[in-house]
């Protein structure tokens, strides 16, 4: 399926993202992946995605060093995300053995500590209309707010546009789409209880409509409101935004993939969905 993916139907023949981060490809091309750092002398090297599969970046890393991602690579290549301070980089092998699981997919191991990627502030600037879908599998039901994706635009931390993981909600431990079209709309969610499976997770962020809604491994949740109704968001550029992190909470588990688009992709989300299911052997609903 890896292969038919590459060769067939792709996210980027679907629709282009704005932004794609992953260890497959998803122009269908052999695009660069990651920038990888071995443990043994600190060394880098860029990596292709037949060069992740192919055994090559393992090789560079070498027999019991662990190797971690300091750059993981935008492939539609206008956002690149990079963390430049060795302590908070995910790692991709662990004692010379690249990370995957039972099915072969290999994927980014965050902490829980510190590990983060900055990414683009101003994907949702004034925009009416944002998505963002991921693979990633939590370690823990902890009821704490670990984002696969995080944005926050405005005026202070707490205008977050985008939320998509796992948030406390009341104390218990919730996967969510969630976020705000202005710094002064309520914070909206559309909830589901979390596990320790590797999901599907997919966010609508349809300010344009008025609304966000979370699907799980393809099945819709309840969506919320916004208090401040429908329209663009908010002309001003992100504070932060972030690829595990929130605040001083982080990711603690596995990141496969994050698609994020800044236009309308109702209309294209099982199309989407069916592709990252397939090739992540996950069952849609």
């Amino acid at each position: 399926q890896r292969r038919l993916n590459q060769i067939g139907e792709t996210i980027s023949s679907i629709a282009a993202p704005t932004a794609a981060y992953s260890l497959r490809s998803i122009t269908g091309g052999d695009p660069k992946a990651v920038r990888v750092r071995r443990s043994s002398d600190d060394s880098e090297q860029d990596f292709t995605v037949s060069e992740v599969f192919s055994g090559a970046l393992v090789n560079f890393v070498g027999s019991g060093n662990d190797g971690f991602v300091e750059t993981w690579y935008d492939q539609l290549g206008s956002s690149n995300v990079t963390q430049s301070t060795s302590t908070k980089q995910p790692k991709i092998v662990n004692a010379g053995a690249l990370l995957q699981d039972a099915n072969g997919n290999p994927y980014l191991e965050f902490d829980g500590t510190d590990d983060f990627y900055n990414i683009n502030k101003t994907t949702f600037r004034n925009v009416s209309y944002g998505y963002a879908s991921a693979v990633a599998q939590y370690d823990d039901t902890n009821a704490t707010n670990e984002p696969v994706y995080y944005a926050s635009n405005g005026v202070s931390g707490s205008s977050s546009r985008a939320f998509l993981g796992k948030l406390n909600s009341g104390g218990a431990a919730k996967f969510v789409a969630a976020g705000r079209r202005t710094d002064s709309d309520a914070f909206r969610s559309s909830l589901e209880t979390a596990d320790t499976n590797k999901n599907l997770l997919t966010g609508l962020f349809q300010w344009g409509d008025g609304e966000v809604q979370l699907f799980v491994n393809g099945a819709a949740k309840t969506a919320a409101s916004f208090l401040s109704g429908a329209g663009a968001t908010s002309d001003t550029d992100s504070n932060t935004a972030f690829i595990g992190r929130f605040g001083s909470s982080y990711y603690d588990g596995k990141i496969y993939e994050l698609i994020v688009y800044n236009t309308d992709q109702s209309g294209n989300r099982q199309a989407l969905e069916t592709n990252i299911a397939n090739e992540y052997n996950i069952t849609l609903s």
